[in-house]
């Protein structure tokens, strides 16, 4: 259970500063569920701790969080970006809380 709960933390996360919406970090948490078995399966080993906050994060998921990072952070840059129509404020913002995930996702 500390493994779904720290998962479900890590959605919830990306939810609430917006990077992506309730429906998307349902289906990644699935997403990040199936690829967590697969590679229990093809390593044949008992399941490792998978969270973002000083546990291993597993290939398979560290790899769809980045894509899920980056795909939310093009979707802001394109609406908050200066030459869009947005402020300098609001890109920097996101930036700021890009950079913030991905040093997360890396450890």
């Amino acid at each position: 259970m500390r493994n779904l709960s720290a998962r479900r933390r890590y959605f919830a996360e990306l939810v609430s500063i917006g990077f992506i919406t309730e429906d998307e970090a349902q289906e990644a948490e699935r997403l990040s569920r199936i690829l967590e078995e697969k590679a229990r399966q093809r390593a044949n080993t008992p399941p490792a701790p998978v969270t973002f906050d000083g546990f291993r994060i597993s290939i398979e998921v560290q790899q769809a969080a980045s894509e899920i990072i980056e795909e939310g952070y093009r979707h802001l840059a394109r609406e908050r970006h200066p030459d869009k129509g947005g402020s300098t404020e609001g890109m920097q913002d996101v930036n700021v809380a890009a950079a913030w995930l991905r040093k997360r996702i890396r450890g």
